[in-house]
């Protein structure tokens, strides 16, 4: 695991009493007393602690609440017949509430409850992918928001953000100061992503 972006300071200023960040304390306090300092194996073993959460407050059994898919749903808008990218013309082709892949093709329509399906699995997807990218403890808005902004801009692209640093180093307000970051079409701001990531940003930082 990386550490050289590890901000020691960040961490502590948001320092939440978790089992996790206790145990990364207790540890090096013990390399102080025991070594007089704590090495550079020592830090990488205490980031290692602070950033893996127990099972038992992990986000795992989390899943998009009806408010993170009503949010989706409201952005994505519903079609329920296959359009074209409005950037090629073409590929890739969009059904439902914003689901792309192989299986949408030009003349195809579907059902409302089609459309449903196909969101449902969609953010199987999703979630996983949240999962896999952020280590620390999420409570269910904070979820539903991460999961709308990796929908809107795919996993991968929040796997590498500032956001998930930040989110990952335990600075809950300093990634979500990096929602409105993300609103540009080309190199203009886009209307329709600067009011996605304010209800996101909103959403995130409400309990």
């Amino acid at each position: 695991m990386e550490v050289k972006d590890f901000r020691l300071d960040n961490a502590i200023a948001n320092y939440k009493s978790l089992p996790h960040q206790k145990r990364a304390i207790a540890f090096a306090n013990t390399c102080i007393a025991e070594k007089g300092e704590l090495n550079r194996e020592d830090f990488e073993q205490f980031v290692i602690t602070w950033r893996t959460p127990d099972e038992s407050n992990a986000s795992t059994t989390l899943q998009t609440s009806q408010r993170g898919m009503d949010l989706i749903k409201e952005f994505e808008g519903r079609e329920l017949e296959a359009y074209p990218d409005p950037g090629t013309g073409g590929d890739p082709w969009t059904i439902g509430y914003g689901h792309t892949g192989s299986d949408v093709y030009p003349g195809l329509t579907i059902t409302q409850e089609k459309a449903e399906q196909l969101l449902s699995e969609d953010l199987k997807y999703f979630e996983k992918g949240i999962l896999g990218c952020i280590s620390v403890p999420l409570n269910q808005n904070q979820f539903d928001a991460l999961v709308s902004f990796a929908y809107n801009l795919g996993v991968g692209a929040l796997a590498e953000s500032t956001l998930a640093r930040l989110l990952n180093e335990g600075n809950y307000q300093a990634a979500a100061d990096q929602f409105e970051r993300w609103v540009n079409a080309g190199d203009e701001p886009m209307p329709g992503l600067v009011s996605r990531r304010h209800v996101e940003k909103e959403l995130f930082l409400s309990t």
